[in-house]
């Protein structure tokens, strides 16, 4: 095969962009500046994964490559300790920023050199979460929405002024996560520049996540508030099975050791 930019008694390997993926921080519209890690969900069970590399500068790349599907679905957290285990966990989360959940198009190989890169990359913003480190400067607040004591997950919230009427824009933004925890920050123009009104007063708007359709699974499984299913145990009771369980033993063909009550040894106190 003859080299499109190098002398032919050179090798060339062409890598092209499948997909480029900025994250943005919704509180400033810059890029962020804690890092995040990007979770590519399988197309189908038993198919690779792809693999999106994240460079020092905070953007993600992805590749063409045979293997790349056509349509994917990016997770987009953030970022736990080093010790931390790959992926989402509401234990370990830091709760800087809230998840974001996506599905995003990849051109095909033979289209992806006469798009433009605009069309590759894609600019996904990310909103402040509940331990969003701000400065003492900044008017905002903590909440938290719930329902009947219930807290209400991945909850919209919008600040607007008294009296404002629906075509008046929101003040501020804030979308909650997965415990209904948020933080909104009120924007420079939300009151006058003379005079700043104490106490300064707001309406808060909440929205409710749109309910997922029912899951086709059957009834035991549940589904999250990004709209994935999530299998729980049946609550019937499920039949043992017709074979016994072989008793364990730490040698085949040896009876267990009798252990000792106080210290639970094999040898005794």
């Amino acid at each position: 095969m003859s080299n499109l930019f190098l002398p032919a008694r050179f090798s060339e390997r062409i890598h092209r962009l499948a997909l480029g993926v900025e994250p943005l921080d919704a509180a400033g519209g810059a890029r962020l500046g804690h890092p995040i890690q990007i979770l590519v969900e399988p197309p189908a069970p038993g198919l690779p994964r792809p693999r999106l590399v994240r460079h020092l500068s905070g953007l993600f790349v992805m590749v063409q490559d045979p293997g790349v599907p056509t349509t994917l679905t990016l997770r987009l957290c953030d970022l736990g300790a080093p010790k931390d285990v790959p992926g989402f966990q509401a234990r370990t989360n830091r709760r800087r920023l809230v998840p974001r959940r996506l599905r995003v198009t990849i051109p095909a190989a033979d289209l992806a050199d006469t798009l433009p890169l605009a069309q590759r990359a894609r600019r996904p913003a990310l909103f402040p979460g509940a331990a969003y480190a701000v400065t003492d400067s900044v008017t905002g607040l903590r909440g938290r929405v719930e329902r009947a004591g219930v807290p209400v997950r991945w909850a919209r919230v919008e600040a607007r002024r008294p009296g404002a009427g629906p075509a008046d824009p929101p003040v501020g933004r804030a979308h909650g996560d997965d415990r209904g925890e948020f933080l909104l920050l009120v924007e420079s123009n939300a009151a006058p520049m003379t005079t700043l009104e104490r106490p300064f007063e707001l309406d808060l708007v909440a929205y409710p996540p749109i309910p997922p359709a029912p899951c086709r699974r059957g009834p035991c499984a549940t589904r999250t508030g990004s709209g994935t299913c999530r299998w729980r145990p049946c609550p019937r009771p499920v039949p043992r099975t017709r074979w016994p369980r072989a008793p364990f033993h730490p040698r085949a063909g040896a009876p267990p050791r009798p252990r000792c009550a106080s210290c639970w040894s094999t040898a005794g106190c």
